[in-house]
């Protein structure tokens, strides 16, 4: 399944695509204070969001609108930013750091409890594409109805990307033989309260649920959209990771982009 490139008509004259690796440059010198995300973090999600703004590039013209929903730290809002988009994002978790970093690159945020029945009470734009890069499990309430939210804020022909766990893999299967297989999360699953003083918690420790392929696929579908692209990805490989398990995750890369040993699945859809 692919989909054309953006229609040239609609790129502004005399702007250049972006250069996506000025932009990651740029975007990791925003957050060279912080060990852990360049060290772990970055190098087992840079295929993922290598994918993101390669895909957010071929669908979204030059200084068009993206919003992030559930964007954590910021980093990709930051990178697309980089890229030249006007980019919205928004999260219940407000870290401090942020705010500076979204106020430099020119990021819009505002807070959202993305479990709420109505997540974007406040939001009026609708965007060229929107990006959902490891939310949907940790969705407790209404996932349909956070997707049917999106799906207002996308314009017509506009585009989704979704990245979730691919809980259909070997790996998991053995887990789950052996007895040993759980959700990412669990032992905070069990021990945290789900509905508090203010209706349902927000809570990105815990994954709520994971889905098959044909669940979320259906559920993009249900919510609109026309699905385009279905892919699988690994998880990158960290500095921090033992010589024995790099060398043997290089040694089988090709086949971790299968739907039986992709760590993580990604999807794209277009608003019908």
């Amino acid at each position: 399944m692919g989909v054309p490139d953006i229609d040239e008509r609609r790129r502004p004259r005399g702007l250049s695509p972006p250069n996506h690796e000025d932009a990651i440059r740029g975007m990791k010198a925003a957050f060279r204070g912080n060990a852990w995300f360049l060290d772990s973090y970055w190098p087992l999600n840079e295929n993922r969001v290598r994918m993101i703004i390669n895909d957010v590039a071929k669908r979204t013209p030059p200084g068009g609108r993206v919003l992030e929903v559930g964007c954590g730290n910021g980093y990709i809002a930051v990178l697309l930013a980089k890229c030249g988009y006007q980019v919205t994002a928004t999260d219940a978790w407000e870290p401090p750091e942020r705010a500076q970093l979204f106020e430099t690159t020119g990021v819009e945020c505002f807070p959202s409890n993305l479990n709420d029945i109505a997540p974007f009470p406040h939001l009026a734009d609708t965007f060229d594409t929107v990006i959902l890069g490891e939310v949907i499990e940790h969705i407790l309430n209404w996932p349909l109805g956070l997707l049917n939210a999106i799906a207002s804020h996308t314009r017509a022909r506009g585009s989704i990307i979704v990245t979730t766990p691919n809980s259909c893999t070997l790996m998991n299967a053995m887990r789950m033989v052996t007895g040993k297989y759980s959700l990412w999360g669990a032992s905070e699953f069990i021990g945290t309260p789900k509905i508090g003083p203010n209706g349902i918690i927000s809570c990105g420790e815990i994954h709520y649920r994971e889905y098959s392929p044909a669940e979320l696929q259906q559920l993009i579908k249900d919510a609109g959209y026309d699905v385009d692209v279905v892919r699988f990805y690994p998880c990158g490989i960290e500095t921090t990771q033992s010589p024995w398990k790099r060398a043997a995750k290089r040694l089988v890369w090709p086949l971790l982009r299968t739907r039986l040993l992709g760590a993580g699945q990604y999807v794209i859809g277009r608003k019908r």
